[in-house]
């Protein structure tokens, strides 16, 4: 990128089968398109998320979204029958 130029990605977090997924991911400007599809930002978001929760043995039951913040509720892997 040049200097001034900026990336902004969103979307919308679920849990869907007990992963983190990216619904509805859009970016804006030329810049980001050229760098990182929505797609590509999207995959890479939830694969290091869902790899975070899956390495501590745990899973994803609800996410809160507040002022530029997001919490992702979970359980121990041993409680999902």
């Amino acid at each position: 990128m040049l200097l001034g130029d900026s990336a902004t990605y969103s979307g919308i977090p679920e849990v869907v089968a007990g992963r983190v997924e990216l619904t509805g991911v859009v970016s804006s400007g030329d810049v980001p398109r050229l760098l990182l599809s929505a797609d590509g930002f999207a995959n890479g978001m939830e694969r290091g998320i869902n790899r975070a929760l899956e390495e501590r043995a745990l899973v994803p039951t609800a996410i809160k979204l507040g002022a530029g913040v997001m919490t992702i509720e979970t359980v121990p892997r041993a409680q999902v029958a």
